[in-house]
C-alpha cells in the first residue's frame, strides 16, 4: 500500500533562529521535493531534498522569520503538495 502524503515537524512553535526538524511521507520514489518555510504568505527559507525508495524524506529549515505559516514540501516531479502549521516567535 502506498503511504499517506504529510510534511511533519518536530515541533509546532520555534524561536527565532532555531532549526526546524522536517520529515516527510508519500512524495515519489527517489524524488526532489521542494521543503519551504513560509510564513504570512512569503517563503522565508527553503531547500531541495531527495527522497528515499519509499518517498520519505528528511531535512532542516531555519526559523528566520516571526509569523504563523507552515512548512511546504511540494515534489518537483509528481507536483504533490503537504503543509505543516508552524509558528515562530
Amino acid at each position: 500500500g502506498s503511504t499517506a502524503l504529510a510534511i511533519f515537524t518536530d515541533k509546532s512553535s520555534y524561536k527565532k533562529g532555531s532549526t526546524i526538524q522536517v520529515t516527510g511521507t508519500g512524495f515519489g520514489i527517489s524524488e526532489q521535493v521542494s521543503i519551504r518555510v513560509r510564513i504570512n504568505e512569503h517563503t522565508t527559507n527553503d531547500k531541495k531534498v531527495t527522497t528515499t525508495s519509499t518517498g520519505t524524506l528528511a531535512g532542516t529549515l531555519k526559523a528566520d522569520t516571526k509569523g504563523i505559516g507552515y512548512v511546504k514540501g511540494e515534489g518537483l516531479t509528481s507536483h504533490l503538495i503537504a503543509r505543516k502549521a508552524i509558528t515562530i516567535t
